[in-house]
């Protein structure tokens, strides 16, 4: 992978959140990003919506768990761009809406790119 990592001047990943009454980026009943998913990169690197001092935004391609429906699974798509080729893999998250009876969440981890 360091070799990769040497040949590549940009490195890309797509994160996918599926969902049951939960937000994963804007949450329209609180009409904020408070409940913003958070994610760590291989090299220690953060990425959200700029708090809790995340230093990278993802883009967000899809957000369909922003209406927090409780039928039926919505999804959210984010992708991660960046030049900094050692931040990629992703290597955990930390969903901020879930713990209620209500909600459930799932993901699918897209691979990562080297271009």
């Amino acid at each position: 992978m360091n070799f990769l990592r040497l040949l590549s001047g940009q490195v890309e990943q797509r994160f996918t959140y599926l969902c049951r009454n939960s937000a994963a980026w804007y949450s329209e009943a609180t009409r904020s990003y408070e409940n913003a998913l958070r994610f760590l990169g291989q090299d220690g690197q953060e990425f959200g919506n700029d708090r809790g001092g995340a230093s990278a935004k993802p883009q967000v391609l899809v957000d369909g768990c922003k209406k927090r429906t409780a039928f039926g699974q919505n999804e959210t798509v984010f992708l991660f761009k960046t030049t900094k080729t050692a931040a990629l893999p992703l290597t955990d998250f930390w969903p901020q809406d879930y713990g209620a009876a209500d909600q459930a969440f799932g993901f699918i981890l897209g691979p990562v790119c080297f271009v």
